[in-house]
């Protein structure tokens, strides 16, 4: 299984976003995690890989350690750019959204 995470995470890190999902959609573990607790998600924004990062919170892998939540993940991105970061803040109202309870109408 180990192998198997760290090839998980090599597909995250090049972009390689068909063979990350089949690979996560073939493995065992529910939370995969590598050793310093980055999530997939955390990994392709660190990373800089949006196409596979946005293909992970479209097939619903979305899941931050409390040691490594999303924005400090992108900000972390290899690029100076703010892609991972608008991807995760679009994540976050989404959640809210989905969440919050709107008042009855009167």
């Amino acid at each position: 299984p180990n192998s198997q995470i760290k090839q998980i995470f090599e597909f995250c890190k090049n972009g390689n976003t068909k063979q990350l999902l089949d690979a996560l959609n073939d493995s065992n573990e529910s939370l995969v995690l590598d050793d310093r607790q980055n999530s997939v998600l955390s990994m392709a924004l660190k990373s800089s890989q949006w196409p596979t990062a946005e293909a992970l919170i479209q097939n619903n892998f979305i899941y931050f350690h409390s040691n490594q939540p999303g924005l400090i993940s992108a900000s972390q991105c290899k690029n100076d750019d703010d892609t991972g970061i608008r991807l995760v803040l679009k994540l976050t109202t989404t959640s809210i959204e989905k969440t919050s309870i709107k008042e009855p109408p009167s």
